[in-house]
């Protein structure tokens, strides 16, 4: 299940007072009077239930957490993938001395070494 959490227009609200202000519906309370109570139209309230339905504050907390984390490995990966190509191109261009290659895939194994290549 995947939700898109960022929205064009910054609320003043707050995620948790979203589904603060949505779970007062499950008390019995009518849509017409939290919108009042609340200074929102009904068309927020429904959109608003639509994108956080089931949803309760600690559950979100880790949603952001893990779309966070999974942010972070997509970086990795991309900046991994970009080494590996770069790494490949000149290996195959045969710019360097068998030396310089095994320097460089010591560097690959281990970026905090430094390379020092031609």
């Amino acid at each position: 299940m995947s939700l898109n959490l960022k929205s064009t227009k910054k609320s003043k609200f707050t995620e948790s007072q979203i589904i603060g202000i949505l779970n007062g519906q499950e008390s019995g309370k009518p849509v017409a009077e939290i919108c009042r109570d609340h200074g929102i139209s009904q068309t927020t309230f429904y959109q608003w239930k639509s994108k956080y339905s089931g949803l309760e504050v600690n559950q979100l907390k880790k949603l952001k957490d893990l779309e966070s984390e999974l942010a972070q490995y997509k970086k990795i990966v991309t900046e991994q993938a970009f080494q590996i190509t770069v790494m490949k191109d000149v290996i195959e261009k045969k710019a360097l001395t068998p030396a310089d290659k095994r320097e460089l895939v010591d560097y690959a194994r281990d970026p905090k070494r430094s390379w020092q290549g031609k």
